[in-house]
């Protein structure tokens, strides 16, 4: 082909697209009676021809084109594969505030005449990203030219442009022409490749083989930008959706311009529903380590909503995991468990205490976006209300054994960055005295390896991971005591915030 007939005839579709989609009603333009009527089309409607465009253009993606040296005509695949997105997505056509969401709930069928041209580009894209692997014989589309994990780079940047706004616009009207069905099966494929890459990054050798550094590096960065689309999609749906709570998260937007909250339950509450329950039964294996990841990124960038369902799946699983402390210091003193099962105890008690940290850092990202939004306006009920006590007292018990001596466990550190992350984003103002007592107990025993006392010497068989771990966290304590100096606060928060001070 031609890229120069090629590069016209995209540009031509794509302006057919502009002119012709605002004369149809919701997908659909009224014909006159004398005129032959489909039967999957009653009222006299007729669809337009999204279906039959996207069957001429789909074999040229993604587009494979070197230009010629000494090229006169200046054609790049760049301008060839911008011409081919801007017709796969529809760009710039206005839609008369169509929203297949609203068939799809009737319980109309998803038949070849009511796909849109942005699930069908959808589901190719979905192909690239994941290929099927059912089909023997499937060969998903690539460049020819790049590696597996740079195709799937693509098709996240390509999923991008189709669903998410751009930089310059505030909107994207193309989320409103997709089912709940679609954004399920991209939800699960976006958890599915993330937690392949992060397998395929860990098996990866990283010295002694640049191509395979090169490779594990490759499939972060894929893991990276599949964990920013998902919590950028999350967050638009929930902010573009009804208003869930009393700061009008749609900023008076007219209810036209809302999405449907099922399309907002679709990508984000059943992956909740499915990755969460590793999270309670085996958070230190690949599978619960990824999933912990990919849920944490989804509550930092999804919103007040997103990070509330998060919070509420998640939590009580890691706390149901770090039961195990209460049964190990019963055992203690009968000593019954053999070597080995405490070190698998202490591995999956880490796990989740680092999930349980990371999800607090979530709260702390998103309650931190809120605030600047909504110019200092607080979020009342704290979303950490809930946990922070359980969370506070699981804490105390972990770091209570290493009170005489030095333990730079894995368990230990998890436990110093969860007491560092819910000392920094809990509302201290709700704890009762016992959460406080405890909170005061831990810092005094991280303060006896940092902190030389008149009645104790620092101990100095810890590590510097260790050191630096305890130091992180008191000084988080002392910062966060003199923050609110002047503030009115709760005994509690003054008892912490004196003993802040002391250790100055």
């Amino acid at each position: 082909t031609d890229p120069r007939c090629l590069l016209q005839v995209l540009r031509l579709l794509n302006r057919t697209q502009q002119v012709m989609l605002p004369l149809f009603d919701s997908q659909h333009y009224s014909i006159g009676s004398h005129m032959k009527v489909e039967e999957s089309h009653p009222g006299g409607k007729v669809a337009f021809p999204s279906v039959v465009i996207f069957d001429a253009v789909a074999p040229y993606y993604p587009v494979h084109f070197t230009p010629p040296k000494n090229d006169p005509h200046g054609i790049t695949r760049d301008m060839l594969q911008n011409s081919l997105m801007s017709v796969l997505c529809e760009r710039g056509a206005k839609y008369n505030h169509f929203n297949i969401t609203e068939i799809d709930n009737a319980g109309g069928k998803e038949s070849g005449e009511d796909e849109t041209m942005i699930t069908l580009s959808g589901r190719m894209f979905l192909e690239r990203l994941d290929p099927p692997k059912t089909v023997m014989d499937y060969d998903p589309v690539s460049t020819g030219s790049n590696s597996e994990v740079e195709d799937k780079l693509d098709a996240v940047r390509d999923l991008s442009v189709l669903l998410l706004p751009s930089s310059s616009e505030n909107t994207n009207p193309n989320i409103r022409r997709v089912t709940t069905a679609f954004l399920t099966e991209l939800s699960s494929s976006l958890a599915r490749v993330h937690e392949q890459s992060i397998t395929s990054a860990t098996g990866s050798p990283t010295t002694d083989d640049a191509t395979g550094g090169l490779d594990a590096e490759d499939q972060i960065s894929l893991a990276s930008s599949i964990r920013q689309f998902s919590s950028t999609l999350a967050h638009w749906l929930e902010e573009n959706g009804p208003s869930s709570f009393g700061f009008g998260l749609n900023g008076g937007e007219e209810k036209a311009e809302m999405i449907d909250s099922s399309l907002w339950e679709a990508f984000v509450v059943d992956i909740i529903r499915r990755l969460s329950p590793t999270l309670g039964s085996a958070p230190q294996g690949l599978h619960g380590r990824a999933s912990t990841a990919y849920l944490a990124s989804l509550a930092a960038g999804g919103g007040l909503v997103t990070l509330n369902k998060v919070l509420q799946s998640c939590i009580p699983g890691f706390l149901g995991v770090l039961a195990l402390l209460d049964e190990n210091r019963e055992d203690s003193t009968t000593s019954t468990q053999s070597s080995n099962a405490k070190n698998r105890d202490e591995e999956k008690m880490a796990a989740a205490m680092r999930g349980i940290a990371a999800l607090i850092s979530s709260c702390r990202v998103t309650l931190g976006r809120l605030e600047r939004k909504y110019r200092g306006v607080k979020i009342n009920p704290h979303p950490m209300l809930l946990f922070s006590s359980k969370i506070i007292q699981k804490i105390s018990l972990a770091l209570n054994s290493i009170a005489k001596h030095a333990d730079d466990s894995q368990l230990s550190l998890a436990a110093v960055a969860a007491l560092e992350s819910i000392l920094t984003t809990a509302d201290l103002q709700a704890l009762n005295e016992e959460d406080v007592n405890s909170m005061i107990k831990s810092f005094s025993t991280l303060a006896s390896f940092i902190i030389q006392t008149d009645d104790a010497v620092i101990k100095t068989s810890s590590s510097d991971e260790w050191k630096t771990a305890c130091a992180r966290a008191l000084g988080a304590l002392i910062s966060n005591g003199f923050v609110d100096v002047n503030a009115e606060v709760s005994e509690e928060c003054h008892h912490l915030g004196v003993y802040a001070e002391s250790l100055l």
